[in-house]
């Protein structure tokens, strides 16, 4: 797991580097490309937060830092 989480972000940060040279019209389209896919794993990602709100739940985070998250839930319900 942990090499996957450094996998991504080593291509987090490669993609940032192409982004921050690309036009602005080439970043407004990989903005909507973005919001297409995440439109599209809508039920995915709310499924895969209330898992994160759960666990961390579980582990005793703090309610406060886990505030963001249910109301990310609203967010993606629009």
């Amino acid at each position: 797991m942990k090499e996957t989480i450094l996998n991504k972000a080593m291509q987090a940060k490669d993609a940032s580097r192409f982004i921050a040279r690309a036009s602005t019209d080439k970043k407004n389209k990989i903005i909507l490309r973005m919001a297409d896919y995440i439109k599209k794993k809508k039920d995915e990602l709310i499924k895969a937060n209330d898992v994160d709100v759960k666990n961390a739940e579980k582990k005793g985070l703090q309610r406060l830092l886990l505030i963001g998250l249910p109301s990310m839930k609203k967010e993606f319900m629009r």
